[in-house]
């Protein structure tokens, strides 16, 4: 009561100096002599500043006696009573019976006709021990809850300032979220803290305020998809509206509709704005894109007849080009592949997202919008355990996909394998070049892949035949090669990967055999070994520099196979013939 009345007779005495301020205020209007004039303004603008800070000090030990007041106060729901005696009674008995404790309430207030009340207690002990066991007066349909009355006071002075600083501002368009996030942004100052989390905002108010000062509309329960307005908070006490979605008047037009998503990532639900925005339409030619195909070990014996029922009565013609030859091949690998039925497959996000966690969100999502339809505590309850299953099931999924990283990590005995395991916890969804276009890097790569004609070649040695490097390839040789492919390999532009042609049938590698000796003998290169994927790998330096970047050829794989023929025999040909000596070693294998 001590500080009470000091801060009464602060107040008092403040008043007094105001007074006296005014008066003075009222003398120096009526002087003429300007030089005395501005000694005194400056006088009563140090005396104004020591007013405001005096002021200052008093309103903070006002808030601070207050929120000592109120440490002890408790907001109770549920109770159904129509009279404060009534609502204490019921209250002491309930906390007797359920907690064990004889509460001692010194006071008692009735709010909304009997639906609120607010007690307060003897010590800040009791209100610690009704909290702490809000669970167990739950199950009696009683919620408790601090007091948090002088936050909803201030809600409509602080949302006219808020309104205010938008208009004064200029920057207000369209505001989307949980409105006490608006409330406490760093850019304006508020003194307050949370000021909406607790307090039951109505969105009448809210849209008038909004309307006098910036001729804003709140969307919620106004719009095409949210015309009940749907609750936008669902927790374990209850739900309500606290996230609002406010566009400016001029910038209504642009809203196509506006609805709260049945997505529960938190007790938030997510605001979805549709807008109608004019765009650009580009026509981009889809029809020039990789069509990889993609290998499955379970569709090999299918692959593999129905190739050999392609090719069965295909031979190699003189009559048609390598290049159709090639055609031949590529045109019948692709009719040939078991093609996947087009299913909807469930591709996680996360790669600890699995199955279980999946029927455990479905479950979840179904007893949500159960509950968006029905407000009813049985829902809210049931939907309430079903979320907290879904997040423990995540939490140990989370937890076991990381320890079986660990593990992984324990036993890495190679490089590659410490590679692959990486690069499996990057995230390579999003790749950065900067400010770089396609044709930078085509004009750059020109540059660097321009054949020189200026080094003519003066002599060379003259034909001679070999019978080994000029023979035609054996079959054993294309054996050997297709033995020795790596599997899960990028292919080029004709998107058939190895697998493709090491798995093949025989009558696949017999015309292999054919076309790489037509090549050979003939010495004519189809045009589709002449092509290749050029892509850029960021190799140092800045990323808007093209020539920090290295390219990447990616080659036809029915290419690179007849290549790497030549390179054996040419490999078994210096070997046998002792062409190298001991000294050149640095590219050899043995």
């Amino acid at each position: 009561m001590s500080v009470n009345n000091n801060s009464e007779q602060d107040v008092f005495s403040w008043s007094k100096l105001c007074e006296v301020l005014d008066v003075k205020l009222k003398d120096v209007a009526r002087k003429d002599d300007i030089t005395a004039l501005h000694a005194e303004i400056e006088e009563l603008k140090v005396e104004n500043a020591k007013l405001k800070c005096d002021v200052k000090l008093l309103s903070d030990r006002l808030e601070m006696v207050d929120r000592k007041c109120r440490s002890t106060n408790i907001v109770v729901n549920g109770l159904c009573c129509t009279n404060p005696h009534a609502g204490k009674n019921r209250f002491v008995d309930v906390c007797k019976n359920m907690i064990g404790v004889d509460m001692i309430i010194s006071h008692t207030r009735m709010l909304s006709s009997g639906k609120t009340f607010i007690f307060t207690l003897d010590t800040y002990t009791d209100v610690h021990t009704v909290l702490s066991a809000k669970g167990k007066l739950m199950e009696q349909q009683i919620y408790v809850h601090k007091d948090y009355t002088p936050d909803e006071l201030n809600t409509r002075y602080n949302l006219r300032r808020f309104a205010k600083s938008l208009a004064h501002k200029n920057e207000y368009k369209v505001r989307l979220g949980e409105f006490c996030v608006f409330i406490n942004d760093k850019r304006y100052s508020w003194s307050n803290g949370n000021l909406l989390a607790s307090s039951e905002l109505d969105a009448k108010i809210l849209s008038d305020i909004l309307a006098d000062y910036i001729g804003g509309i709140v969307l919620n329960g106004r719009t095409t998809g949210d015309d009940f307005g749907d609750f936008s908070f669902c927790g374990v006490m209850g739900s309500s509206v606290i996230d609002y979605c406010f566009v400016s008047s001029n910038f209504l037009t642009y809203v196509n509709k506006f609805q709260i998503a049945s997505e529960p990532f938190s007790d938030h639900m997510p605001l979805c704005l549709e807008m109608k925005i004019s765009s650009v339409r580009l026509n981009i030619d889809t029809q020039n894109g990789l069509d990889r195909l993609y290998w499955k070990n379970s569709h090999c014996q299918s692959y593999q007849e129905n190739l050999s029922n392609r090719l069965c009565n295909t031979s190699i013609l003189n009559e048609i080009s390598v290049d159709e030859m090639v055609n031949v091949v590529i045109a019948n690998i692709k009719s040939a592949n078991v093609k996947m039925p087009k299913k909807k497959y469930f591709v996680p996000r996360q790669k600890w997202f699995d199955w279980r966690c999946y029927r455990f969100r479905t479950v979840m999502r179904k007893h949500l919008k159960e509950y968006r339809s029905n407000h009813s505590i049985e829902n809210r309850h049931r939907y309430y355990s079903s979320r907290v299953n879904f997040q423990n099931v995540c939490k140990q999924n989370k937890m076991k996909y990381h320890n079986n990283n660990l593990r992984k990590l324990q036993y890495v005995t190679c490089s590659k394998d410490w590679w692959q395991l990486s690069n499996s916890l990057k995230d390579r969804s999003i790749s950065d070049i900067g400010d770089l276009r396609a044709d930078d890097f085509v004009k750059h790569f020109s540059v660097l892949l321009l054949d020189s004609h200026d080094q003519k070649i003066s002599w060379c040695m003259p034909p001679w035949f070999d019978p080994f490097l000029d023979s035609p390839f054996e079959l054993c040789e294309l054996n050997t090669v297709l033995k020795k492919l790596k599997l899960s390999k990028s292919p080029g532009d004709d998107g058939i990967p190895y697998e493709f042609y090491k798995y093949g049938p025989p009558c696949l590698h017999n015309y292999m055999l054919s076309l790489y000796n037509y090549i050979f003998l003939h010495e004519d290169i189809p045009s589709s070994f002449k092509r290749s994927i050029l892509i850029p790998l960021h190799k140092k330096g800045v990323k808007n520099v093209v020539t920090n970047y290295r390219g990447l050829s990616l080659i036809n794989t029915l290419c690179k196979v007849f290549c790497n023929i030549i390179l054996n025999r040419l490999i078994h040909w210096v070997s046998r013939n002792n062409i190298l000596n001991e000294f050149q070693a640095g590219f050899r294998k043995e």
